[in-house]
């Protein structure tokens, strides 16, 4: 299966929580929350949250999102690309829709793992690389007039792994205050302990700027969404089974659409793509 029949199939398997992301943007649009942080388990459908559902939401009301990971050894390079690219769009269309266009996302994690190959460990940022992302906000906030900018930082925790990153998280705080309630900021994090360090530490750049709060999981209507889906395959299953199979995963859609896609896929019975997903739970978390 090619790249884009394989993405194609993944977001048909998308469950969709419209009041979810209804809410979110209800939120950014409010300047009482202009600061949100977020942490949750690995593969429980944050990142695909953001993308694909909130950022149209937000587009739709008027918004502007822009999805940036703070992975690698040199995320400051990452956020300003992402700005730069979004300047762009928006100077030349008036529209930003980075986060609906698959090709796109594409290229943004290859440049994003290319520049992760560059740097070998993590690297303090120049005092022109900061100024380059100061001076992208400004240009933003200036284009996008009396919109608001709705900045997602995924992969936040990752700042709290290296002193390295100091000026850079201290440098934010900072452009964040200045513009206020114009750019709304959503942090989303893997890990409560790191996240917590970022927002809850008295001695933390971030301290007290946004409350961490869980993300919510996905309920488990989508044991019926996949039950109804397998039909139009014409696969039949046992929906208290599956049930019994999403709590052992830790009701993570990651590996539930792994598992449902293997028997789509492969034509294994229920049986033998539960064995083969166990196996790869195994060794991820090995």
């Amino acid at each position: 299966m090619n790249q884009s029949s394989h993405s194609a199939q993944s977001e048909l398997w998308f469950y969709r929580r419209p009041e979810l992301a209804i809410h979110m943007s209800n939120m950014c649009r409010d300047t009482l929350f202009s600061r949100m942080a977020y942490f949750g388990e690995p593969r429980i459908g944050k990142s695909h949250f953001f993308l694909n559902e909130l950022s149209p939401m937000l587009i739709q009301d008027g918004m502007r999102p822009i999805y940036i990971s703070m992975q690698g050894n040199a995320p400051y390079v990452e956020l300003a690309k992402q700005l730069a690219i979004a300047l762009d769009e928006l100077e030349n269309d008036g529209v930003h829709e980075l986060s609906l266009h698959s090709d796109i996302i594409k290229q943004y994690k290859e440049n994003l793992f290319a520049d992760m190959a560059l740097e070998s460990q993590p690297r303090a940022p120049t005092s022109i690389e900061l100024l380059n992302i100061k001076l992208h906000l400004n240009s933003l906030v200036e284009v996008v007039g009396s919109s608001k900018i709705v900045l997602v930082l995924d992969d936040f925790q990752h700042l709290s792994t290296s002193s390295a990153f100091d000026n850079f998280i201290y440098a934010l705080r900072t452009q964040f205050d200045e513009y206020g309630s114009r750019i709304t900021v959503i942090f989303i994090g893997s890990s409560r302990v790191q996240m917590q360090s970022l927002f809850e530490d008295d001695q933390a750049a971030f301290y007290q700027s946004a409350q961490v709060k869980e993300f919510p999981t996905i309920d488990d209507g989508f044991v019926d969404y996949c039950v109804n889906r397998l039909k139009d395959d014409n696969v039949h299953i046992n929906k208290q089974e599956l049930l019994e199979f999403w709590v052992e995963i830790d009701r993570s859609p990651y590996w539930m659409v792994k598992f449902l896609q293997d028997m789509v896929e492969n034509q294994r019975d229920f049986v033998q793509a539960i064995a083969r997903i166990r196996e790869e739970v195994r060794a991820g978390k090995g």
